[in-house]
């Protein structure tokens, strides 16, 4: 238990951290009005005296005790009023830097980390408590540190009026912590658990509303079959938390039934000392009634705040772990990673995936020179894509060595890296944002890249469909927003690649930018590629042969290996691994000769 609470302190470090002034203030207000039970009972004790001893005192005594009542009532309302206040404006204050500091950490986190299952659940986990979970940490440990003294308050009455039922009440106390911390533990593996099932629920879930899955939906009619996916996933994660639930209630109400009847028992102690005139009647009765007060706190509010502060101590250690995952280096170098020479030298690069035995580039080698076109080609499954992982640097773990400019890769920032590259996925992003947003994303408010944005999506052929929209440049695109427009899948894709062309990087990588097209609207894509970077490195990434011809030089991947590379005449001359692929595609294209 000791651990659990010494735990939760560092959610009252954590809100000293963001502001001592607002702390400070609220553990104050929260110790004052935690006070006042005890003020209550004595005041409320004496006005019953005072009443049995109305005809010798008068009424006038008899009003001021009631005016003192009236008093410490007042003052604990003014307090907790304060303190309410006070609370919510800390917690929206408290709740948003913790959020930053999420996302912050999210934003450096390695690329591999992410693609770590047990890691990303750990993400998860961190994430759907940001929100709250350091608000209602601190206000939990606020919540015990009054019940404590609360609790103290009334043991101390109890004590200089009775010294043995207040030791028998602290040893109660005592006995209800470790069992607390137990129930708040299960409820947290509970959560977790759950946890897991409902994401699994809400990815299906996912698929029976969103947009994206609409036609599907249409053509499969498959709604029943993830509706009763989702039912079953969903099901049994209430299933998990309704059983913690019931077997918490029943734990509880076996303590407390236990509790209740030790209470009473108390009561019989205390009346050998009412009977001496140890203790007044008044104060008797009212202590009488704070015990069973007092078991109510002990039981069902102390049992929850309890299994609050074990649930948000499992959080603190997932979001103290989150927090150390591993980042992105910093640059340390000093070098300049592009220019007007530029150098990619990939010496003996071999790299397989984490948890995984079979090694998905061997040994490869190459240099990437500045105004070359390259293209990398091979089946699917050869290491492409990999390959373009490792040269933006996502992740580092890998052996060999890839030199910019005689610098190691890994020794260069994320900011670095960025001006060396600028990439095209094959899975590119659709942003709900304007068309100019889209395509500028950060550099939206840079006149010159304005025009040249402009310029791009001229030379793409879009530009003119986009100035017909309604607000032109300026149009929102998806759905989310009122007006919003949503484009073909092919203007998205030129969206996507005029993402990728304005950035003033050395090298621009287009991975698999055509998978989804048909092989003649790959060509006419191509070909407007072609005139866009004529002047700039760039590596095409693809298992479609449709542009090779016009590429400076061919890279053929098979199995993780380079087995032969050049330009397309000389590889068709050797007639090996390319001859191949483009021998049973050609026919694609409407080609009759080589």
């Amino acid at each position: 238990m000791f651990k659990t609470v010494t735990g939760n302190i560092r959610y009252i470090k954590n809100a000293f951290h963001e502001s001592k002034g607002y702390t400070f203030l609220i553990v104050l207000l929260n110790t004052l009005v935690s006070c006042m039970l005890a003020l209550k009972v004595l005041a409320v004790g004496k006005l019953i005296d005072d009443a049995g001893a109305f005809q010798e005192l008068g009424i006038s005594r008899i009003t001021m005790d009631a005016c003192l009542i009236i008093v410490v009532y007042l003052l604990e309302y003014v307090f907790a009023s304060v303190q309410s206040y006070l609370n919510y404006k800390f917690t929206i204050r408290l709740n948003n830097r913790m959020e930053d500091r999420y996302y912050s950490k999210l934003s450096c986190v390695k690329y591999a980390v992410l693609e770590d299952n047990d890691k990303n659940n750990l993400i998860y986990q961190a994430k759907d408590g940001i929100g709250k979970k350091f608000a209602e940490g601190f206000s939990r440990v606020l919540d015990l540190a009054g019940l404590v003294v609360r609790i103290g308050s009334m043991f101390f009455v109890i004590l200089t009026k009775n010294v043995w039922t207040g030791l028998l009440l602290l040893v109660v106390f005592c006995c209800l912590l470790p069992l607390y911390r137990k129930i708040g533990e299960d409820n947290y593996e509970a959560y977790a658990e759950s946890n897991k099932e409902f994401r699994r629920a809400r990815s299906y879930r996912l698929v029976v509303s969103d947009r994206e899955y609409a036609n599907e939906r249409q053509v499969f009619g498959y709604f029943p079959f993830f509706n009763e996916k989702w039912k079953a996933r969903y099901h049994s994660a209430i299933e998990k938390e309704l059983k913690a639930s019931r077997q918490n209630h029943l734990k509880i109400l076996v303590i407390t039934a236990a509790v209740a009847a030790l209470t009473t028992l108390l009561s019989g102690v205390m009346l050998p000392a009412l009977l001496n005139g140890s203790i007044t009647l008044g104060v008797y009765v009212v202590l009488v009634t704070q015990l069973y007060n007092l078991v109510h706190y002990m039981s069902w509010n102390f049992s929850y705040i309890i299994d609050d502060l074990s649930e948000n101590q499992l959080y603190l250690n997932d979001f103290d772990a989150f927090m150390k995952l591993d980042e992105v280096s910093g640059a340390d170098s000093g070098a300049e990673a592009s220019g007007d020479h530029l150098e990619i030298r990939v010496e003996n690069l071999s790299f397989r995936y984490p948890g995984c035995e079979e090694y998905v580039l061997k040994n490869f080698s190459f240099v990437f020179r500045k105004g070359k076109h390259y293209a990398i080609v091979g089946k699917n499954g050869a290491g492409k894509t990999t390959l373009v992982k490792l040269l933006l640097g996502l992740y580092d773990d890998y052996e060999g060595k890839i030199l910019i400019n005689g610098t190691d890769l890994r020794r260069l920032s994320r900011e670095e890296i960025h001006n060396v590259f600028s990439t095209v996925f094959q899975d590119y992003a659709k942003y709900a944002l304007t068309v100019k947003e889209n395509v500028l994303l950060d550099q939206v408010d840079r006149p010159e890249k304005q025009q040249q944005a402009e310029d791009v999506l001229a030379r793409l052929g879009v530009l003119g469909e986009i100035r017909q929209l309604r607000d032109g440049m300026n149009t929102y695109l998806g759905k989310i927003d009122q007006n919003g427009v949503d484009l073909s899948g092919g203007q998205w894709q030129k969206i996507a690649i005029a993402r990728g062309a304005v950035p003033d990087a050395g090298v621009y990588i287009l991975d698999e930018p055509s998978s989804s097209l048909d092989p003649i609207s790959e060509r006419n894509l191509y070909e407007i590629y072609n005139r866009i970077f004529k002047d700039r490195t760039t590596i095409l990434i693809t298992h479609r042969l449709g542009n090779t011809r016009d590429q400076d030089e061919i890279l053929v991947l098979d199995a993780g290996s380079l087995v032969e590379h050049g330009h397309h005449t000389v590889l068709m001359e050797q007639k090996s691994v390319y001859y191949d692929m483009y021998i049973r595609q050609r026919s694609w294209y409407h080609e009759e000769t080589l």
